[in-house]
């Protein structure tokens, strides 16, 4: 590879161009409040570097790639909230490059020019929670890469490309484990196309098997520390094993796919015009692309967490990128637009996904959080909270926070007393429901908290359908016993503010309620 070719002033441009674009999008969003799951990752990154294994002590449904990534962060930010999502900007901004370069394999230099300039507005759709530092913004990097191999090395007969995928699909997987179906189905368009091309039998399985080996490698690297520590099962029970139960929750219909298509309507409804457009039309990609597509698709449409559907977006963008080259072949569109048609109408589909997002730009990062998760999540105040609960105990005490805010503990940097810093694997209708409900109370009853949060919000947990919630009543008679209140936030007609000497009639308003041991 010659890296004068790379690196000319023309490229270096381009690529600054393009990624003041995306900084643009998220400039006021990097010191937004952590939502529920960046504090999660965020609190288990922490625990993490004080020599405490998560998964152990602190249960989370994502592999370990999330939380080695923000313990990363957390070396260069004292913070912690800053790191993160410059990372996944970083991440994402690579994510984009990558797709334009697999653009340019297909559709030439004009393809890779409207797809980095289409996806970067396509991932930071507002309703898929594109500001937060979660799994999707860096799994989209090494799956992405891997398409990027396949897409010029699959005429190869070499094993090296193959080794790569294999590394590549682990880091993805380890990074969420549904990215493993479109690596599949990746896998096997490039077993059979070679196969097609009757490849030697013998180097196909010679390829495969470095395919495996790179994979299974990568795997038992990147959970060295759990091996090591004989803390494997941990990792398997929450990641693994209870995610099987989690997705069957999801059920099968059509009723999540429904409520997101509503709610990005408004963004993508050009991007829909033109993806039906290229539904009806004839081209050389369009069934490789549509089996990728509909690879992800399937992953996630029963899924009510919009940030999910980010990981849909580049392969969306080759699709949109392919019908704008299409159109812009048409006889009546360049009766309409004599000249340039793929530059305007690109500019017209920017236009379609820039002008819904336009309120964004001037918001300072508490009025973003707000517009994107709404009053009822408690993300803003969990700053207060966790300053508060810093102030009132040693860092050697154990803490608990009713609800799922872990977000709460990584503020104030305490540990909580319960692994189950997620209220959502104790009260969601699992097989193994009660069996967690057990051990949280058994987990307080060993270690009595000095001070505890309730997040009284809906989105927290608390007034979820459950079938019981022993957990709840538990806490509540130790807190009539052995805690007094101190304080909570109360929500206002015009916002909220923290009150240390709160009344009965303000505990009704409040969103977090902070109580201190007698």
């Amino acid at each position: 590879m010659d890296l004068k070719k790379i690196f000319t002033l023309k490229n270096i441009i381009f690529l600054t161009v393009l990624f003041l674009f995306l900084l643009l999008l998220r400039w006021n969003s990097f010191e937004m409040p952590f939502e529920r799951d960046e504090g999660e990752y965020a609190y288990s990154a922490w625990i993490l570097r004080q020599g405490i294994m998560p998964y152990e002590n602190s249960f989370l449904q994502k592999p370990p790639m999330i939380i080695y990534t923000y313990a990363f962060g957390q070396l260069f930010d004292k913070t912690g909230i800053v790191s993160p999502r410059v990372l996944a900007t970083i991440f994402s901004f690579l994510a984009i490059c990558l797709a334009g370069f697999v653009s340019k394999r297909y559709f030439g230099t004009k393809g890779l020019w409207v797809t980095v300039f289409i996806l970067t507005p396509m991932i930071m759709i507002p309703v898929n929670a594109p500001f937060a530092a979660n799994t999707e913004m860096f799994m989209i990097l090494p799956m992405y890469a891997a398409l990027a191999v396949y897409s010029y090395k699959k005429d190869s007969k070499g094993y090296l490309p193959w080794l790569a995928v294999g590394v590549l699909s682990a880091v993805s997987f380890m990074y969420k484990q549904n990215s493993i179906v479109f690596l599949g189905m990746l896998i096997l368009v490039w077993v059979y196309e070679l196969y097609q091309d009757k490849v030697r039998p013998i180097l196909l399985v010679r390829n495969i098997l470095a395919l495996f080996l790179g994979f299974i490698v990568t795997i038992v690297v990147i959970l060295l520390p759990f091996i090591f520590s004989g803390k494997l099962y941990y990792v398997w029970e929450a990641a693994f094993k209870y995610n099987q139960y989690y997705v069957a929750l999801w059920g099968i219909g059509l009723g999540a796919l429904k409520f997101r298509m509503l709610q990005m309507f408004k963004y993508v409804w050009f991007l829909l015009i033109l993806s039906l457009y290229f539904i009806f039309k004839k081209s050389k990609q369009k069934k490789i692309f549509t089996l990728f597509f509909f690879s992800i698709f399937i992953s996630i449409f029963q899924s009510w967490l919009g940030h999910y559907y980010i990981m849909l977006m580049p392969i969306w963008a080759l699709i949109i990128t392919q019908a704008i080259i299409l159109l812009s072949e048409e006889r009546i569109v360049k009766k309409l637009i004599k000249h340039d048609q793929i530059l305007w109408i690109t500019v017209f589909t920017l236009l379609s996904l820039l002008y819904p997002v336009r309120e964004q730009f001037g918001k300072t990062p508490e009025e973003l959080n707000l517009w994107i998760y709404g009053r009822l999540n408690p993300f803003i105040e969990a700053q207060i909270a966790g300053q508060k609960l810093a102030e009132m105990t040693d860092p050697s005490e154990r803490v608990y926070v009713l609800g799922s805010e872990p977000e709460i503990l990584f503020y104030a940097k305490r540990r909580s007393s319960s692994r189950f810093i997620n209220l959502f694997p104790v009260i969601l209708k699992t097989p193994i429901r009660s069996f967690y409900e057990q051990e949280a109370i058994a987990s307080l009853r060993e270690n009595p908290p000095s001070a505890i949060v309730i997040a009284k919000g809906f989105p927290s947990g608390l007034g979820i359908e459950q079938e019981s919630i022993e957990l709840e009543k538990y806490v509540s008679d130790q807190l009539a016993k052995d805690y007094r209140i101190l304080g909570g936030y109360v929500l206002g007609y015009s916002g909220g503010y923290w009150l240390n000497n709160i009344t009965e009639d303000q505990i009704v308003n409040a969103s977090l309620l902070l109580y201190k041991r007698i």
